[in-house]
């Protein structure tokens, strides 16, 4: 999937905002799949050698509860939920408080499956 990044942005394929931006417009073009991939891929990411380290990790934590989101719209909640956890798992004390539960579909998560 990161041939996209590699084709369209050849400078970004090691940023997970890159990958951010990519999974949210193949979600919004009905691609969900092809969006999944990309936002795992874009969790995977290390950053070492980036000179912003908190931008990187901010990055990565959004594109784990931007899965999450997309799994939890597909009706996907237990996938959803061990995404949700991971990322809370992953997440950096710097990590901006008002985005991680904001982002979080809790009353989707309250449903049976």
């Amino acid at each position: 999937m990161s041939n996209y990044l590699e084709y369209y942005c050849p400078l970004y394929v090691f940023s997970p905002v890159a990958y951010l931006n990519l999974g949210t417009s193949l979600i919004a073009l009905g691609r969900c799949q092809e969006a999944a991939s990309v936002l795992r891929e874009g969790t995977k990411l290390d950053g070492s050698g980036l000179r912003d380290r908190a931008a990187h990790e901010n990055a990565r934590i959004s594109a784990l509860l931007q899965l999450g989101n997309l799994y939890a719209d597909q009706g996907k909640l237990q996938r959803a939920l061990a995404v949700y956890r991971e990322a809370l798992h992953t997440l950096p004390e710097r990590y901006p408080p008002q985005i991680d539960f904001r982002a979080i579909p809790h009353n989707k998560l309250h449903q049976k499956t």
